[in-house]
């Protein structure tokens, strides 16, 4: 278990070193990917990005409300909501990436944001 985390950490660092300023990232791509192993392998490693930075919005969200003429509080407020989204989008995708497809043809996706957008790193 302690090896499939860290792989899926490596995985994440690495795309996110990799991804520069794309439009979407590798790890999104691949989480998309209509291949199950590609796409349980992303998945996974998008689950990882998401648990591992949701601290990221604690910051991110004061500073874009301030930027934007808002008030902090309300920015630290919205920092806290969306880092407890964020963590519980990265369990959810951490724990459901070896699903199969539904009745319907598709495969479950948890998150639709790239955990690197936080950053400002790609436009999703």
């Amino acid at each position: 278990m302690k090896r499939m985390l860290f792989a899926s950490l490596l995985a994440g660092i690495i795309a996110w070193s990799t991804a520069g300023f794309a439009a979407e990232c590798s790890v999104c791509s691949a989480a998309g990917s209509e291949s199950y192993t590609t796409k349980a392998v992303g998945q996974l490693a998008r689950g990882a990005a998401n648990t591992g930075m949701c601290w990221v919005e604690m910051v991110n969200q004061p500073v874009k409300e301030v930027k934007g003429g808002g008030n902090v509080l309300i920015g630290v407020g919205k920092g806290v909501g969306h880092t407890c989204l964020r963590l519980a989008q990265g369990v959810g995708e951490i724990i459901t990436c070896p699903m199969p497809k539904a009745k319907d043809g598709k495969y479950t996706q948890i998150a639709d944001g790239c955990p690197l957008g936080v950053m400002g790193v790609t436009d999703r």
